[in-house]
């Protein structure tokens, strides 16, 4: 699975699974493309964070979805109103490499943004 992109497994058992995934660490000058309607997506580096702090600011209507794998349920969607406004109700920390369903719902968008390790 490249970077930036996203999975939904259903695990229909009760044991746990543990998925490791190795390689580089995406550098430079990044681009997540962004399609209009649903599509799963995270950050493409390996970093925690609110979905603005890791690059991704939204359109205004866009929406949020995240698992909560100990609920087994979807979270409340958290809306995009604008760039004053930010994300509604205000997004938590996404973790390392968690992916989350996106409805964007303006024309197909690019998310952007540069990396480096050292810096």
């Amino acid at each position: 699975m490249a970077p930036g992109r996203g999975a939904f497994v259903l695990n229909p058992s009760a044991t746990a699974i543990t998925a490791t995934f190795v390689g580089e660490v995406p550098q430079g000058n990044l681009s997540n493309p962004i399609p209009t309607g649903f599509s799963i997506k995270g950050s493409q580096v390996p970093q925690a964070g609110k979905p603005e702090a890791l690059g991704y600011v939204g359109t205004a209507g866009d929406k949020i979805y995240r698992y909560d794998s100990v609920a087994g349920a979807y979270r409340v969607a958290n809306t995009f109103v604008n760039a004053t406004l930010g994300w509604q109700p205000a997004t938590g920390a996404l973790a390392v490499g968690e992916a989350f369903f996106l409805l964007h719902t303006a024309a197909p968008t690019t998310w952007t943004r540069t990396f480096s390790v050292n810096g």
